[in-house]
């Protein structure tokens, strides 16, 4: 990955804007890593892309996450922070082609990419997203298998991939409810570089009004110096 800079941030943001949240997180991935293609990177295991959007958001935003979650019992909102190395499953080189053995015979099937991920949305009901992301990774119609069959298969393709299913263990001190709480990397980084992004360009904004610099003008000086010629503005 090489060094981002505001400016590359900020065509990412825009890239992103309007488009699924699949597509957001590949959006980020492809400023950050210019040796591949944009096919190269939807063609990956969601959990190998999910370890790159973590590594992606301890460059941007550092390895500790805070957040706000409602009790799945009574609603009280949950203050949580944790570190990016909790959350990540141990490197490891899924296999290409896993082979389980179900009812006497064998079925194969990889591990779901982003494109798999972006034809399943389409789909109308959940029954129906999953039947299609199945499909798409299995050697063998999973309609016609028991589904019995296809939670064990289900169960193997989640074991390969642990990095594209993370939850985090909760407990609300107010009702004493505990529940895993499942943590989408790619929402929670594109809603930070959303908010990162929106903040960049009021500052872009106000500077450019009052000094009549271009917007690259304003990205070149750096945080603390922006913050400084804002705060003389907020005093006149």
């Amino acid at each position: 990955m090489h060094e981002l800079t505001e400016s590359d941030i900020l065509e990412a943001w825009g890239r992103g804007l309007g488009q699924s949240r699949i597509e957001q997180a590949l959006a980020l991935i492809a400023a950050a890593d210019v040796e591949r293609s944009f096919a190269q990177l939807a063609s990956l295991p969601i959990g190998r892309r999910d370890t790159l959007l973590l590594d992606l958001r301890q460059r941007l935003f550092g390895p500790t996450c805070d957040c706000v979650v409602a009790c799945q019992a009574c609603g009280e909102a949950l203050e949580i922070t944790f570190g990016l190395d909790e959350i990540r499953a141990p490197p490891a080189a899924p296999p290409a082609v896993l082979a389980v053995e179900v009812d006497g015979g064998v079925v194969h099937a990889r591990l779901p990419n982003s494109y798999d991920l972006l034809a399943a949305r389409a789909c109308g009901d959940r029954t129906s997203a999953r039947l299609c992301l199945l499909g798409r990774c299995l050697d063998a119609d999973p309609r016609g298998l028991p589904p019995e069959t296809v939670e064990v298969i289900a169960a193997h393709m989640a074991a390969a991939d642990p990095q594209a299913n993370v939850e985090i263990m909760l407990e609300c001190l107010g009702c004493r409810c505990e529940w895993p709480a499942p943590f989408d990397i790619a929402a929670f980084l594109w809603a930070e570089v959303d908010a990162w992004a929106r903040r960049t360009l009021r500052e872009v904004h106000m500077l450019a009004r009052a000094y009549g610099w271009r917007e690259a003008d304003v990205l070149a000086l750096t945080a603390q110096r922006r913050q400084i010629y804002l705060d003389m503005l907020a005093d006149e």
